[in-house]
């Protein structure tokens, strides 16, 4: 198990077997699973690097035990591909959050298929269960 405060996540390109589009996954280089994201006081935040070719959306929903049915939910983004542009970071303060103890955080391409609003992204973790181990990330705030 690794733990961090603000870890570096990257988002890089996936090319599934056919007939699965080529899409975006969260890679946590330098830090393994389970991932436990350690608070600063009251605050908890991830930066992202975008490696792939194209705008990507983070999507992040915090439930306590159960994923399907979560207290919380957010998107980033779009996040440009490129290291010459800025990371993007996910912060939030866990008093805001619900008392989540989990987050799940997943990516997809900013073409519209998945946007900002609440059902959008309940539709993105439904569509791109954790059972799948690339499309989703599970972490614990610690």
């Amino acid at each position: 198990m690794s733990s961090a405060s603000n870890p570096f996540f990257s988002l890089e390109v996936f090319t599934p077997p056919p007939p699965m589009p080529v899409h975006p996954m969260i890679t946590m280089p330098g830090y393994t699973q389970p991932f436990t994201l350690l608070r600063t006081g009251d605050l908890i935040q991830v930066t992202f690097t975008n490696q792939a070719s194209a705008n990507v959306r983070v999507f992040v929903i915090g439930y306590t035990n159960d994923p399907t049915h979560p207290v919380f939910n957010s998107s980033i983004g779009p996040i440009a591909p490129g290291a010459g542009h800025p990371q993007s970071v996910f912060e939030a303060h866990v008093s805001h959050m619900g008392g989540v103890t989990h987050l799940w955080m997943g990516a997809w391409w900013d073409d519209g298929t998945y946007n900002n609003t609440p059902a959008s992204i309940q539709a993105y973790f439904r569509d791109h269960p954790s059972a799948t181990g690339h499309h989703t990330v599970p972490i614990v705030i610690g």
